[in-house]
Formats: structure tokens, sequence, C-alpha cells
């Protein structure tokens, strides 16, 4: 049987007992390893299930203690399963559950003047795009990540396409081809990504230093934003001196508010056996779906030799107004200016969470150094009264819980204006 197919196994096994009500709320399951002796599976095999059941929400894990059964699997009381329905309430006056951009932050007039000036140039709209991204956009990609990022590279080795997601489907078809199987995610967090290389028959684990990929998002490790360590991105360019592909998703290092700028894995390696991914779309607007790789010069042949499978995903128009706007030096007038913004909410965010972390005992902030995300962790014993005080006071934000004693609430400030921001401080003083 194959190694897909035995992780499967495995899952369904577990996730039949919790069902059936063999395995209740609180219930330990057997570790990794009895995990396989019991099933007589590999360890990645058993890691991938229970990656899986955790993904699902059957499971949780905890730190230095094991994994255990959760109390958002398909078996939670009706009770527990109110709680968070009661929390979804549409009569919030204040929407900090929303990931998104501040309409004021956007230069939308100026963005305007660079899509019509794109649109006049009929003789390049009525074909379609290049497969590998317009040529005076790559090079001003190159110019870009030399300027902001240290990276050295020829627009030869960058690949645009509409996003992220995208640009890895395409690259894990080239790894397949190379004979790579497995790969790695930082957290459970990524379990978008996770499914990308799942859909693409990889076997999926979590911060498997051996798995022959490793996706890494050094400049937003978490949902509340922390930053990767330059230790911690040493110990990681070592791996890729063994032999594993790091893949560097480099998303929201524009609004990375630390106080000493890390540099990338990839500038850190000069390039080898290391994959870059870059994106606008939290740095313009979600809407305008421009990303980038940086592909190592081991993996451009295989590239070529696909490149013309696969069409162009990121729109012409878009990237010849993006070209223009990176040419006329706007964005980074544009970062300078949502960083100005966005610094100053984060600091009435800060405020708000710390008055919230006031009024209820054994909490925490989880303020990272960038984006516009943070995070309140609190006793899964007071999160009842939380839900309710944030009711009374019409907030509105995301419940994430992470382990059996805490819960995780998650706010954002992105879309929210900041005399908004500042009215919910008057309301809750």
């Amino acid at each position: 049987m194959s190694a897909n197919l035995l992780y499967l196994e495995v899952y369904n096994y577990y996730r039949q007992l919790i069902e059936k009500g063999s395995l209740s709320k609180g219930d330990k399951l057997p570790s990794l390893r009895a995990c396989c002796i019991d099933r007589d599976v590999s360890k990645t095999t058993a890691e991938t299930a229970y990656f899986q059941l955790i993904a699902d929400g059957y499971i949780i894990s905890r730190e230095r203690s094991g994994y255990y059964v959760s109390n958002n699997c398909k078996a939670t009381t009706p009770i527990e399963k109110s709680s968070t329905v009661a929390f979804t309430y549409e009569h919030a006056s204040y929407d900090l559950s929303t990931v998104g951009e501040d309409p004021n932050a956007f230069c939308f007039d100026l963005w305007q003047r660079y899509m019509k000036s794109a649109m006049r140039d009929t003789s390049r709209l009525i074909s379609y795009g290049e497969p590998q991204g317009e040529i005076e956009l790559r090079n001003e990609l190159s110019n870009y990540v030399r300027k902001r990022r240290n990276i050295y590279c020829s627009m030869d080795n960058i690949v645009v396409g509409a996003s992220t997601q995208t640009l890895l489907i395409l690259l894990l078809s080239i790894l397949k081809r190379q004979g790579m199987t497995t790969a790695s995610v930082p957290t459970i967090g990524f379990k978008r990504y996770a499914q990308v290389f799942s859909d693409n028959d990889f076997t999926v684990g979590i911060r498997n230093k051996e798995a022959d990929v490793i996706y890494v998002s050094p400049a937003h490790m978490t949902e509340w934003g922390d930053v990767m360590p330059i230790t911690r991105r040493y110990e990681i360019l070592e791996h890729s001196k063994n032999g594993h592909l790091i893949i560097e998703d480099d998303y929201l290092n524009e609004l990375n508010y630390s106080k000493m700028a890390c540099p990338s894995i990839y500038a850190l390696s000069g390039g080898d056996n290391v994959v870059y991914l870059g994106s606008f779309s939290r740095v313009l607007l979600p809407s305008i779906r421009i990303s980038f790789m940086i592909l190592p010069d081991r993996l451009m042949d295989a590239y070529l030799s696909v490149k013309d499978l696969y069409d162009q995903t990121a729109s012409k128009t878009e990237q010849l107004a993006l070209c223009q706007f990176l040419r006329d030096d706007q964005l980074y007038r544009h970062i300078r200016k949502v960083k100005r913004l966005y610094g100053t909410k984060r600091e009435v965010l800060f405020l708000l969470l710390n008055s919230i972390k006031a009024r209820f005992e054994e909490s925490d902030m989880l303020f990272g150094e960038s984006g516009t995300e943070a995070g309140l962790r609190i006793k899964k014993a007071n999160k009842p009264a939380l839900l309710s005080w944030l009711i009374d006071h019409k907030i509105k934000c995301k419940v994430v819980d992470e382990s059996w004693d805490y819960s995780i609430f998650l706010f954002s400030c992105g879309i929210i204006p900041l005399k908004t921001l500042d009215n919910i401080i008057d309301d809750i003083s």
C-alpha cells in the first residue's frame, strides 16, 4: 500500500474512534512512537495522519505532553457548539475579525491612472500574457528585491503568477519530477499550503527537518505576526545545504515592524536550494492578484521544460501597471505610507487588548512584529465570560483554539478605520 493510503488508513481509524465516542473529549491519543508500533507504520505516516486530524479539528497538540481529542471535534456537545455560533453575531458595531486593507491606505486614484495607462497599450492587450510573466515586470521585480531584500537574481529566474498558491502548484509539478515526495509546514496554521502539498501527492508533516521540501514564512510565522529570528534562519539554511529545498514565503515582509530587519533566507543562501515567494496582495490590495517566485539555477532547466504548458494566471494589464508603478518608485512611497498608518493602528490595538487583558485573569497578549493582527490567549474556563463581554461591547473577532487549556482570540485592525478603533477605547473605558 502507498504511503498516502497508509496515512489515510491511520487517519480514518482514529477519526472513527472519535466520532463513535470510543475516544472522548480530552482523551489522550497514543504517542507517535506507540502509533507506529500499533498500526505498523512509519513515523512519517503517523505524523501525517495526526497532522490531518489536527487540521480537521479532531485532535489538538499540547507541547511536551502529546495529542488529545479536541473539544471542537465532531463529538462536541451542543453547548460548546452554540457558544461559538453565538459569537458569530451579525450586529457587531466593531468588526475586528476581517483581515484586509484600510480603504484610506490605498492610493486608488494613482493606481487607476497607471491602469488607464496600461490599457492604452492596445497592441499588448490583444495577445495572451507571457507564461513566465511580462519581461518588463520581471526586470523591475529583480531590481525591487535587490533594493528591498538584498536578493541578487536574474529576471530570467523570476516567474509571475496570480497567487502564491498558484505558483506553488507549478513548483510542485517540477519537484515531483525530481523525485521529491515529502514536505513540511511550520504549524497547523498553514492548512491551506499543507492542502496544496497533499493534493499534489506529497506526504506532509509539521516541522519535519528530514522532509524533501521545507516551507517557511519567516516574516509572518503565526496568525498574530511573529517574525523568525536570525538564528532560526541560519538553522534552516543549514538544512538547505544538506540537500533539502527551502520554500521561503516572504509574506508581509513589507509590513515588518521589527527594530532590526532580518535578511531573507534566499539572500543568506546566495540563491542555492531556496525558492523565494513574494506577493503584493496585502501591501497593495487583495484584489490585485500578482505574486512571483524566484527559482534557484538548479531548477531552471526543469521549469523551462514545462513553462509553455502553463498559462499565465495574472492579469497582463495589472502586470504592466505594476511595472510602471515600481519603475516610478511609487511602491516605496506607498509602503512608507501604509506602515505609518498601520503602525499607529497597531498601537491602538495594543491598548485595546491590554485593557481587555486586565479584565480577565490568566490571559496573555500575542503581539507579533508584522502585519495588522494580534491575539489574546485566555484560559478556556474564562472563554464564555470573554465572549459575553465582547458581545456586550459589540466587538467581533475570530476564535482560534490551539491547546486544551487555552483559547486564542484573534483581532485584526486592518480594515477598521483608526477613528473607529479610538471609539472602541472610549466605549470600554
